[in-house]
């Protein structure tokens, strides 16, 4: 029974486990984790929609920056200069200037409003008859107060834009900045 006895006492230290203990404390702590990780996210679901809003309105923001900077590139002159409205003489690449078909780039009278959080663009005839539909082109503004001038509005020879878009509670505002020396002023009349 010597032989057999040890070889018992041996077969029962080798049968080691768990305490009835030790499994609920782990199991509370892996649900404990599980728990986090539902809601770290839950949370990052809940906030995708607004975040990708967010990121759609500053898309939309660079976009009227670059529209707006190449069309003053583009500018022959600038009829209407304030804070909140552009209108530049430049050239479209429109069959009519009113239209929306394509064609060669004719010139055309093209006016950026900026009033209650958007702007808008008109394209009309080189004298402002026939306009065409005003277009959304950005929303979710601070300030309408979009376009500065250098040296002044009335003789502009430099125009920046400033597109600020509206912060969430919780977050900072974003704001856009470039600006445009004119290329192609009209000719002055000479001095009578």
């Amino acid at each position: 029974m010597g032989a057999l006895g040890n070889a018992a006492a041996t077969s029962l230290r080798r049968e080691e486990g768990y305490a009835l203990t030790e499994l609920l404390v782990g199991t509370a702590l892996a649900l404990a984790l599980i728990g986090s990780a539902v809601g770290l996210f839950t949370s990052s679901v809940r906030s995708q929609p607004r975040i990708s809003d967010r990121a759609g309105d500053i898309g939309d923001a660079r976009v009227f920056a670059e529209s707006v900077s190449r069309e003053l590139r583009q500018g022959v002159s600038i009829p209407t200069a304030t804070a909140s409205q552009l209108t530049i003489v430049t050239y479209v690449k429109r069959a009519s200037c009113g239209g929306s078909s394509p064609g060669p780039a004719i010139a055309c009278r093209v006016t950026y409003t900026c009033a209650s959080g958007a702007c808008s663009r008109v394209v009309a005839n080189v004298d402002g008859s026939a306009p065409g539909p005003a277009v959304q082109v950005v929303a979710g503004l601070a300030d309408p107060g979009v376009f500065s001038y250098s040296p002044d509005a009335v003789a502009p020879r430099y125009v920046g834009i400033r597109v600020a878009i509206e912060a969430a509670p919780g977050e900072d505002a974003i704001t856009i900045e470039d600006g445009v020396a004119l290329r192609n002023p009209a000719p002055e009349a000479p001095p009578a």
